[in-house]
């Protein structure tokens, strides 16, 4: 059977997906390294806000491929690897907020 052919889409939008893995192996390993020489403090805010931290290095990765003219879709692609994380993020400081509530 012949498979249908792929679309420019998905495969703009698949290569946002790696770009955006590869930012965030890139910018975690690049964190915890950086955590690690300057203390305990950094790491645990490392930890704790990664959902903020990773805008760090993931909004100027985003300003440079725009600038490189990337198309929609691939920008797309990289702007669900970052949201993804930060909504998780926020949901587990809600659930951890919510519990404490009634102590």
């Amino acid at each position: 059977m012949k498979q249908a052919p792929e679309h420019k889409f998905e495969r703009q939008f698949r290569k946002g997906v790696l770009a955006g893995l590869c930012a965030h192996l890139a910018g975690v390993l690049f964190l915890l390294l950086l955590a690690f020489l300057i203390g305990e403090l950094a790491l645990a805010f490392v930890l704790l806000f990664f959902g903020v931290a990773q805008f760090f290095y993931f909004i100027p990765a985003l300003i440079v491929a725009k600038r490189k003219q990337a198309t929609n879709d691939f920008i797309k692609g990289m702007a669900l690897t970052c949201a993804i994380p930060f909504i998780m993020n926020a949901g587990c400081f809600g659930i951890w907020g919510l519990g404490s509530m009634g102590r």
